[in-house]
């Protein structure tokens, strides 16, 4: 009665009404279920379970059945709210309950009657007096004068104190004057002034009845005098010289008596002044400022002056306001009385801010806010809880707190992960591009959407080509541009041209294009091949057509398209086609790539598969194929495939067949007169032959074989006796055959023209009888000769003919009316309507005229059928007025049957009377077939089927006889309907059952044990868990974790979503990470192992990938010493190379011999030295002389030891830079040997030493070089003074001082007297010259005794 609509197969409600639930929905929602959005009440169609997952205010339970506990805490709205599953009270318990679900008592002696969640009492309340733990139920030990002891322990707190700090709320604490003789309490909430204090009082008296927390407030003084003096005058109390020295704690200066330091109470150089109102009672040497605070009622550094106010018990250091107020005491300036009852001492108007408790004794906690700390008078917080605490008395340390450290008052938990989740939500995402803690800083620019980490800023993915946790690095050169965030090493391999983890290392040959892990070719660039595609593809390669460019296979250079441009051939298209072959359409020689043979025919004169033969010589037109073969024939003379043969026998033109070597024109049946012995005979075969066929006759006689048509007799000249004759007797000359059309001994009778002409339009016809050859005739004809016209009654076709069988004249259409036979030539019966009969003569359906039946109605039966009638032997048969037959005439009875009587053929009933069938109509139809409009049952006459084609409820069959099976279900008037032909059910069947015919039981895994009409399980539905198939009877193959399956394939559906949108529903599922983290398990609940890079394997937690360094299943081992800080996560086997100094597979094993540098991955054998070292296992030293390499170590070749920089220290030659260069060479610096090529030992630096010249500068220079020569010339840079010459080979002549030029020997200066030229080489021009001019020799001055212009005149004597 609830339900809205229900499943046609079952009856179970589909879709229910509001506040329904179950199969037929007649159980009610529990009121107890959070209505919708629309107020209404709706749970679970099967389990009753609330739809809108909460419950109404004081229910729980998932059904909302079950009502939360009475002594859960109301809201402030009255309402009890708990945990819709658990029941767990939301808002805390009412006072004096506890636990999750405030079932259970606090303790009777928690102070106030109320305790924590877990039924401790709460530590700031307290027990009640005399009680401690922590549900006060244990007595205390040892308890205070107020009974009060420690909640913990059960001992008096003041007690533990130190005996002089015990006050008398200890009750064993000793009186003052017994622990301290000179000290005594001075009580000034007594009432007595200092001034007018019995200075004669006995110095360990109390005051008699002091006032509530008296002792707290007493001032501690040497004696009441003293105290009374101190206050009066307010100067610093002196202690005697004698005592001066007992009051140092140690020493004091020799002769300024001045203190190192003062005992605890004393100040002053001389530690001569008493501390006074100083807490505990010590105070700084040198300026007496209290070290704690002042006693109460005293302030300032020296706590010299008493409180402004004398209300105060405590007053602010510096400015003397009242900080607390003495007992009964209130407001700023504590002059206000508080107000309580007379008898019990409440406070009767409630209690100043920070305080509470019946007689306001307790503090307020300190974790509710404001600077006041108020609170209720049952202690809870009035103004909320300071950040970071909760609670009615911010008791608790909150869960988790906002980002402002708030949260929610009643939880513990910060409000705003409860609704909105904005930012001062901790694990809240950030908007997007936005992190840090207030989500108000902006994600790295590089971040792939602009998201990251919320409080590392660490991306969640970086954008293409950047990686790192802030995607600041640029990624390698990687395909699809992108590389691991964490690493830079790229997924997806490298771009074209480079390779290692990150792709940053270029290949090590140009020509690659994509190499492996160790930079060798992978691939070639476009163009290149070999191993280090160092070599360039064939250019005569074709081209791809994508972009245009030449590739070939890099083994081999094959060509990549597998041809090449026009002209060349081979695989690698490096050979040209041969230049004979023939040009294509586009005028290019072209040839097979493979083989070089042209593919168009050669040129002309040329053959073979390349054109590389020269043709045959008697061709026609020098014309053949590529074979060779002639192909237009041979020269004259000549036959065979290439016109290689002599003919033998040829034709009158000289020409012979090319195949056969004969004249092909003699073999034709009348050869022409190109044959040499066609149409002729006779001796000098000069007579014509006749009409021989073929065109050939006896050479002797000229008889003919054969005679051509229309020719007879031996010479066929004679034409055949009949004109029409086609051929005739070579003999008779008679007819033996005729010419179309004709036929006849003669051929002169001309065929039918009714015969069918062929399909060239011509009639022909037999030779002897003219019997038509096609066997058919014209439209309208019959008869083998065609003579015959068709019957005139046969009925015409679409066309108008009148046509007939050719073979017996039958007419093919049919009949004109009133006609029957095969060739339509009788007529119908006279009997029949309208004379209307078929081909054979039986009436047609209008049937017979009044009066006859039968076939061709020759009888007249109504006589006999009115005897049967009327003798009650057809009882059934129907009559109009039958009822009143025996009243009818038996004209008027006559007259009815004539109306409506029996079959003409054999008089039996036409129709049968309501409920009866049969040939006479004596049966009585079923009582189950349905009554038609009338009310009555009517039924077919010949087989009993019921009329009105249906039956009666709960029966079918045609006659309505069977009954519909029992678990048909049934309608809604109870009747069960089933179809009234085959019995198939019509309302579906009852719960349990299908088939058409509900007679089989549904399999025992449908769900709800229903099944379609075929006995499958209601999609819907669906089958019980762990099962599927149509009928629910296979076990899954692949379940999801909740046991279910595809109906259909028996796999979880949840696993044929794209990886992406899987839940945990698939067990096969990855885990995806959420804001936190990654996760594992059955439903990724599990937080993946800390070092796992990204994701863990669902069920093994597995890392998917370890960070850098890291292997094994959770990468929590370090990897070996591997080059690339990366391991095989499973084996830790290195992926690169190992680091200097290690081997083996994981690269954990240091190199066996400490000289090495590298070794060899498996075995350990050294590869490569340490500098300096060399050798197979690197224990020899590499030369000193070597010069050291770029990184400035020396290293050397580690079989041999020569030197790698092949560079030797000055001094030393040869590779391994141990041989010693000439001490002849020139020196650098302080070498004892000068440097030489390190190859040659030639000296280097181009120069010998000085006076050495030679390639070892082994050789002296000349003795007259004044220092060095030319090292392979000899030539001195410079002579020694009177030398000249390139070697100094000359001396310098007549110069004078004796120096002259080097190179041409002129004299520096001038000549020696006598001498003349620039050598000074020959004497003055005249032999008195004394000297003469330098170029002339004309005399400058003359020899002693001579004179004039040529020094030839003596002087005077």
């Amino acid at each position: 009665m609830g339900c809205q609509t229900c499943f046609r197969g079952n009856g179970e409600c589909d879709i229910f009404e509001q506040g329904r639930w179950g199969t037929t929905c007649s159980a009610n929602c529990s009121t107890g279920c959070s209505p919708s959005a629309y107020e209404r009440i709706y749970c679970n169609k099967t389990s009753g379970v609330c739809v809108v997952g909460a419950c109404s205010p004081g229910f729980y339970n998932i059904d909302c059945t079950a009502r939360c506990d009475v002594h859960c805490r109301t809201d402030g709205n009255g309402k009890r709210n708990c945990n819709f599953l658990t029941g767990v009270c939301r808002d805390g318990c009412e006072a004096g309950f506890y636990s999750d679900f405030c079932d259970k008592s606090c303790g009777e002696n928690c102070q106030g009657n109320v305790c924590e969640r877990t039924g401790q009492c709460f530590r700031d309340l307290g027990c009640r007096p005399g009680f401690y733990g922590p549900t006060c139920s244990l007595n205390c030990t040892t308890t205070c004068t107020d009974d009060a002891c420690n909640i913990d322990d059960g001992m008096c707190d003041e007690c533990k104190k130190v005996a002089e700090l015990q006050t008398p709320l200890c009750r064993s604490a000793v009186p003052a004057t017994v622990i301290r003789r000179s000290v005594t309490y001075v009580l000034p909430a007594t009432g007595i002034s200092p001034a007018t204090a019995d200075v004669g009082s006995a110095p360990s008296t109390y005051v008699t009845r002091p006032p509530p927390f008296a002792l707290e407030t007493a001032i501690p003084v040497t004696m009441a005098t003293r105290a009374t003096r101190h206050v009066r005058s307010r100067a610093p109390q002196r202690v005697r010289d004698s005592e001066a020295r007992a009051t140092c704690s140690n020493t004091c200066g020799r002769m300024t008596l001045i203190c190192d330091s003062c005992k605890p109470g004393y100040n002053g150089n001389q530690c001569e002044s008493r501390c006074l109102n100083c807490d505990q009672g010590t105070c700084a040497q040198s300026t007496g400022t209290c070290d704690l605070r002042c006693v109460d009622g005293f302030y300032t550094d020296t706590s010299s002056k008493p409180c402004l106010q004398p209300g105060c018990l405590s007053c602010q250091r510096q400015s003397g306001q009242c900080v607390t107020c003495k007992t009964g005491l209130y407001g700023t300036n504590c002059d206000l009385n508080f107000r309580c009852d007379f008898t019990s001492g409440t406070c009767t108007e409630g209690c100043i801010d920070g305080r509470f408790g019946p007689m306001c004794e307790r503090q307020c906690n300190q974790t509710c806010a404001g600077s006041a700390k108020r609170c209720q008078r049952d202690g809870v917080c009035s103004d909320g809880c300071i950040n970071g605490y909760y609670g009615d008395y911010c008791q608790h340390a909150c869960a988790d707190t906002c980002t402002d450290n708030t949260c929610d008052r009643k939880s513990g938990i910060c409000a705003d992960c409860l609704q909105d989740r904005t930012p001062l939500c901790r694990d809240a995402v950030c908007p997007a591009t936005t992190t840090g803690l207030y989500c108000n800083q902006t994600c790295p620019q590089n971040c792939l959407n602009g998201l990251c980490n919320r409080y590392t800023a660490r991306c969640d993915a970086c954008a293409n080509d950047w990686w790192g946790a802030n995607c600041a690095s640029v990624c390698g050169n990687c395909m699809g541009d992108k590389c691991n965030q964490d690493t830079g090493a790229c997924a997806s391999g490298c771009d074209d041209g480079y390779y290692s983890l990150t792709c940053t290392t270029p290949c090590r040959y140009s020509g690659c294009q994509a190499c492996d892990n160790l930079g060798e070719c992978v691939s070639c660039k476009q163009g290149k091949y070999d191993t280090l595609c160092s070599l360039n593809c064939s250019d005569k390669c074709l081209p791809r057509a994508a972009d245009g460019r030449v590739y070939c296979a890099r083994e081999n250079g094959v060509c990549s398209e597998g041809q090449c441009v026009p002209g060349y051939f081979r695989s690698t298209c490096t050979e040209r086609c041969n230049c004979n072959c023939g040009m294509n359409s586009l005028s290019i020689r072209s040839c097979n790539i493979d083989t070089g043979r042209c593919t168009e025919e050669c040129e002309q004169t040329w053959f073979g598969p390349s054109c590389d033969i020269r043709r045959p010589v008697n061709c026609t037109n020098q014309n053949c194929n590529r074979t060779g073969e002639c192909r237009q024939g041979c020269n004259a003379g000549y036959w065979g495939a290439r016109c290689e043969l002599t003919c033998t026998v040829t034709c009158n033109d000289g020409t012979c067949d090319q195949a056969l070597g004969s004249c092909l024109e003699c073999n034709k049946p009348n050869p022409t007169l190109l044959c040499r012995d066609a149409g002729l005979y006779g001796p000098q075969c000069s007579l014509i032959c006749g009409k021989c066929s073929p065109m050939r006759c006896d050479q002797n006689t000229g008889s003919c074989s054969v005679c051509q048509n229309g020719y007879y007799a031996g010479g066929c000249n004679t034409p055949c006796l009949f004109a029409n004759c086609d051929t005739c007797n070579k003999d008779s000359g008679q007819c033996s055959t005729c010419k179309t059309g004709f036929y006849g001994t003669r051929c002169d009778l001309s065929c039918s023209p009714n015969c069918a002409a062929n399909i060239n339009g011509v009639i022909s016809c037999s030779k002897d009888l003219g019997l038509c050859d096609e066997q058919r005739c014209r439209p309208g004809y019959w008869d083998t000769t065609c003579t015959i016209q068709c019957s005139a009654t046969c009925l015409r076709d679409s066309a108008g003919n009148r046509i007939c069988q050719f073979s017996n004249g039958t007419c093919i259409v049919g009949c004109e009316d009133t006609y029957f036979g095969s060739e339509c030539g009788q007529s119908c019966s006279a009997a029949c309507v309208a004379r209307q009969c078929g081909r054979t003569g039986v009436c047609s359906a209008q049937g017979c005229v009044t009066g006859r039946y039968g076939d061709r109605m020759r009888s007249t039966p109504y006589r006999f059928v009115l005897q049967r009638v009327m003798s009650d032997k057809l009882p059934g048969c129907m009559l109009p007025l039958y009822a009143e037959m025996h009243r009818m005439s038996e004209r008027l009875l006559w007259k009815h049957m004539s109306e409506h009587t029996c079959f003409r053929g054999n008089g039996e009933c036409d129709i049968c009377e309501q409920g009866r069938w049969g040939t006479t109509c004596s049966a009585n139809c079923s009582t189950g077939c349905s009554p038609s409009a009338d009310g009555r049952i009517y039924c077919n006459k010949t087989s009993g089927v019921c009329v009105v084609a249906a039956c009666s409820p709960g029966f079918y069959n045609i006659d309505c006889s069977a009954r519909c099976n029992v678990h048909c279900r049934t309608d809604g008037n109870g009747k069960r309907n089933c179809n009234f032909l085959t019995g198939v059910c019509r309302d579906g069947c009852e719960a349990g059952f299908y088939s058409d015919f509900c007679d089989k039981s549904c399999g025992e895994n449908c769900q709800g044990n229903v099944c379609e009409r075929t006995g499958q399980c209601f999609r819907d539905l669906g089958c019980r868990p762990g099962f599927y198939g149509p009928t629910c009877s296979l076990n899954c193959t692949t379940t999801c974790t909740d046991d279910a399956c595809n109906i259909d394939d028996g796999m979880c559906d949840e696993c044929k979503k794209v990886a992406e949108l899987q839940t945990p529903l698939c067990r096969s599922a990855v885990c995806y990470p959420n804001a936190t983290g990654y996760f594992y398990g059955t439903n990724c609940e599990v937080r993946c192992p800390l070092n796992c890079v990204s994701s863990c394997h669902r069920y093994s937690a597995k890392c998917d990938v370890c960070p850098a360094g890291y292997w094994n299943l959770t990468c929590n081992s370090r990897c070996g010493q591997c080059s690339i800080n990366v391991c095989n996560q499973t084996t830790a086997v290195c992926l690169g190379d190992c680091n200097p100094g290690y081997y083996g597979e994981t690269c954990n094993t240091s190199c066996p011999f400490p000289g090495a540098a590298t070794c060899e991955r498996l075995r350990g054998a050294s590869v490569t030295c340490k500098p300096g070292l060399y050798g197979q296992n690197c224990l020899s030293n590499c030369s000193r002389n070597c010069v050291p390499s770029s990184g400035g170590q020396i290293t050397c070749n580690k079989l041999s030891g020569s030197c790698d920089s092949q560079q030797c220290a000055d001094g030393f030659y040869n590779p391994f830079c141990t041989g010693l260069c000439e001490n002849t060479c020139l020196l650098v610096g302080s070498n004892a040997f000068g440097a030489c090529n390190v190859t040659s030992a030639v000296c280097l630096y181009g120069s010998c030493p000085v006076g050495k010249h030679g390639l070892f500068c082994e050789y002296n220079c000349s003795s007259t070089c004044s220092n060095t020569c030319g090292r392979m010339t000899l030539i001195c840079d410079s002579c020694k003074p009177g030398y000249h010459g390139n070697m100094c080979e000359s001396r310098c002549q007549n110069c004078d001082q004796g120096t002259c030029a080097q190179s041409t020997g002129t004299c520096d200066l001038r000549c020696v007297d006598g001498f003349y030229t620039d050598t000074c080489s020959k004497p003055c021009l005249q032999p008195g010259c004394l000297s003469c001019e330098r170029q002339s020799g004309q005399c400058v001055s003359c020899k002693t005794g001579l004179y004039g212009t040529n020094c030839d005149l003596n002087c005077s004597a």
